[in-house]
């Protein structure tokens, strides 16, 4: 099990304003991968830094890219875009949408780094960066229903800063995010980002991959916790820091 990290902030009160809900809760949650078996404890260490180092910049970087694509989104500031799911036969890097009813395994997938088709987004340009963690691997984005265009029927979301309140809730649970020992971080999380880092032995990533080939799970306490099941539960473990 790769350890995660992770960091959750709340969108400043201008974004708000502009109706930007990803500001319930932006968290920001970094897999970064296995420790290597170098010569010495001393360079294998230094390694582990960098690679954390170049994961967690690409995180940020990533980050930085949605909470702009959001809050600068031409016709509904605070829309987030659906991820790139490899169920259409390939990672391609944009968001992908279907004529078909809603799954919540559609919220689950790569970073939509290039133009978002009107279907998905309304009209809207790409994230336009498209960061790698150290293993070379594309980030993965976890969001909330609330935050995207409905499938069937065609629909934007309503976003206004009621979202925020606890009454009345918003149309569909948020994300919940716990630490290592599976106790609950927040249940109001907007957007998860996973850097996959190295695969694990038994992943194959080659073609159109799933995403147990990329994130990984936990039995804590003798409950099983799986961030590859689109039940919009995550966990961070272990050793995080949230």
């Amino acid at each position: 099990m790769r350890p995660l990290l992770g960091h959750h902030l709340r969108a400043p009160a201008s974004h708000r304003q502009r109706g930007a809900a990803l500001l319930v809760l932006l968290s920001i949650l970094v897999l970064a991968g296995s420790a290597l078996l170098l010569g010495t404890l001393n360079s294998a260490a230094k390694n582990r830094t960098e690679r954390a180092s170049r994961t967690a910049d690409a995180l940020a970087e990533a980050k930085a890219a949605l909470i702009g694509w959001a809050v600068s989104h031409p016709n509904l500031p605070g829309m987030m875009p659906w991820p790139d799911r490899g169920g259409d036969g390939n990672y391609d890097g944009t968001s992908d949408c279907a004529s078909v009813a809603f799954n919540p395994s559609f919220l689950l997938g790569k970073i939509p780094w290039l133009d978002q088709g009107a279907t998905c987004a309304a009209a809207h340009s790409g994230l336009g960066v498209n960061p790698r963690d150290s293993a070379g691997e594309v980030l993965w984005m976890a969001g909330s229903r609330n935050l995207v265009r409905e499938y069937v029927p065609k629909a934007d979301p309503v976003i206004n800063p009621t979202l925020l309140d606890a009454t009345p809730p918003p149309p569909y649970p948020w994300l919940t995010v716990r630490d290592a020992s599976g106790a609950i971080v927040s249940s109001r999380v907007a957007v998860v980002l996973i850097a996959p880092g190295d695969a694990l032995e038994g992943q194959d990533r080659s073609g159109a991959a799933g995403p147990a080939s990329f994130l990984d799970s936990v039995t804590v306490g003798g409950f099983p916790y799986d961030n590859a099941d689109a039940d919009q539960d995550f966990i961070a473990y272990p050793n995080s820091t949230l």
